[in-house]
């Protein structure tokens, strides 16, 4: 997560040029009155493939991010082409 859109976008460019099998996308969501911007990757069909592909773009990037698997909404899942990643 970034506060700023332009570090959020880095890090989206950063992941992206590694080459990683998924889709990346920008989301927002505000915590305690503090809008933030999240890099997404996905949509997996299962948790199990999420997880995976978190940890093998953590490995091939050289990243210390946090990746966790959740639950897209119907509203980002829509927005970002509905296209599940095996």
């Amino acid at each position: 997560m970034a506060r700023d859109r332009a570090a959020a976008q880095k890090i989206l460019d950063t992941l992206k040029a590694h080459g990683a099998p998924a889709s990346f996308y920008l989301t927002e969501i505000t915590q305690n009155d503090t809008l933030y911007y999240r890099v997404r990757m996905g949509f997996f069909s299962t948790r199990e493939a999420a997880t995976a592909a978190g940890k093998a773009v953590s490995d091939k990037a050289g990243s210390h991010a946090d990746f966790r698997s959740s639950q897209p909404t119907e509203a980002e899942f829509r927005a970002n082409g509905a296209k599940v990643v095996e």
